[in-house]
């Protein structure tokens, strides 16, 4: 079965709890016991019925206002499955948002149309963090629309205000569908609404079901890509030493020529292995053992990177690294930092700052020396490496290119790198 992971951003109170359980409802996706329990609930404390009750997840919320984690809700749509994304719309939460929004490339956000709430800070710095790592595609959801007569003008100030921000932070404009709905009165969410017949778009189901065709093709380009293997462990076997890993991206043949960092060592692959099958490729997403002769090369360990000779991954002594510090934190460029991504760990000294973005002001200040103190939510930086950990551009080879910076043991910073240099 076909499936997409779609992130939802928005601020709290801005409608995203109560979109997500319309979605559910109008897509046959809540139990019925369920639609009952809330319906029951809703009318013992006074209310219709609470759309944003049927999520489990949800809890915390209806108690204190506050959703604490990332959650996910699946909607079915003709043998298709969309995973919703829920990251919280809280600065001290950013940390959680993380692990949501890194897995999506879709986005549906929510906008509120009343007065006072619009496009708020939270929303903006939580939209240039999931560009940041990787978002594509942006489905926005101007609700409350029913609260505002259904009006054609504020929704049109809403969306200027949106489209402009995601423009700035590097969006086109055909990336980028906008939706005006009621979640709860129903209203564009799985068919037309005949309150805005000015609206000539499609609903938010129409819309969120054409990430599919887009999925398909980035399904292609990962087979097609360079091939990455990321080491786990090696063990001895009947016929020799095997490398224990993933395929992240690309695919690997049987005869294959296989150059490993930080090792530097090669070796031809004599065998592939699915749990005692054999097997002639391993591909994207696929665990897989290699029996490898490896000659007087060393053996590669945990974390190392396997690559096909020519499509060769190099040692990074320098690179050029969009970085967000999360509230709380300030790192000091004068000391090493500890950065870490998938493939290990190695020592950055921030050389230059280039860029410092203001996603309030829609400003980029270039050339920046930074004192303590100053803001530094989101920079553009030279970093120069020492250790172990391999980088590749994020936009080649994400999970190369993705990483943390560490401070005390504690994520301090995430960045993604836009350019290498091996010196």
């Amino acid at each position: 079965m076909k499936s997409v992971a779609v992130s939802l951003l928005g601020h709290k109170d801005h409608g995203k709890s109560t979109l997500i359980g319309r979605l559910l409802v109008e897509c046959n996706a809540a139990a019925k016991e369920r639609v009952e329990h809330v319906r029951e609930l809703s009318k013992s404390m006074g209310k219709d019925f609470e759309y944003a009750f049927l999520l489990d997840s949800f809890r915390e919320e209806r108690a204190d206002g506050l959703t604490m984690d990332s959650t996910s809700a699946k909607l079915s749509l003709n043998g298709k499955v969309i995973e919703l994304i829920d990251v919280p719309g809280h600065k001290e939460l950013v940390k959680n948002m993380l692990t949501g929004a890194s897995r999506a490339k879709y986005a549906l956000l929510v906008a509120s149309a009343k007065p006072g709430e619009g496009f708020q800070e939270e929303t903006r710095l939580h939209v240039l963090l999931a560009r940041m790592l990787g978002l594509e595609r942006v489905v926005v959801a101007v609700t409350k629309m029913d609260m505002q007569g259904y009006s054609r003008e504020v929704f049109d100030g809403i969306s200027k205000s949106v489209v402009d921000y995601l423009l700035f932070v590097g969006f086109e404009r055909s990336q980028i569908k906008l939706i005006p709905v009621s979640a709860m009165a129903g209203d564009n969410i799985k068919t037309k609404s005949s309150s805005m017949p000015w609206f000539a778009g499609k609903p938010v189901v129409e819309e969120m079901d054409s990430f599919f065709d887009s999925g398909e093709g980035e399904a292609a380009a990962r087979r097609q890509a360079p091939a990455r293997f990321l080491v786990q462990d090696s063990v001895d076997t009947d016929e020799g030493r095997a490398v224990l890993g993933r395929v992240e991206q690309g695919t690997l043949r049987k005869g294959d020529e296989v150059f490993f960092l930080p090792e530097n060592s090669a070796g031809t692959i004599g065998k592939i292995m699915f749990f005692g099958r054999a097997a002639d490729s391993a591909g994207p997403g696929e665990n897989a053992g290699l029996l490898m002769d490896f000659g007087r090369s060393a053996f590669p360990g945990k974390g190392s990177v396997g690559c096909r000779k020519g499509e060769g991954v190099n040692a990074v002594e320098e690179m050029q690294a969009k970085l967000f510090v999360l509230p709380g934190f300030y790192l000091d460029f004068g000391k090493p930092l500890r950065v870490k991504n998938a493939s290990g760990e190695s020592n950055c000294r921030v050389a230059r700052v280039l860029e410092r973005i203001d996603f309030i002001k829609n400003t980029v200040e270039k050339e920046v020396r930074l004192e303590k103190g100053d803001s530094m939510d989101f920079l553009l930086a030279e970093l120069e490496c020492e250790g172990s950990a391999v980088f590749e551009e994020f936009a080649k080879t994400p999970f190369l290119g993705r990483f943390v910076v560490l401070q005390d043991n504690q994520i301090a910073a995430v960045g993604t790198v836009e350019k290498t240099s091996s010196g």
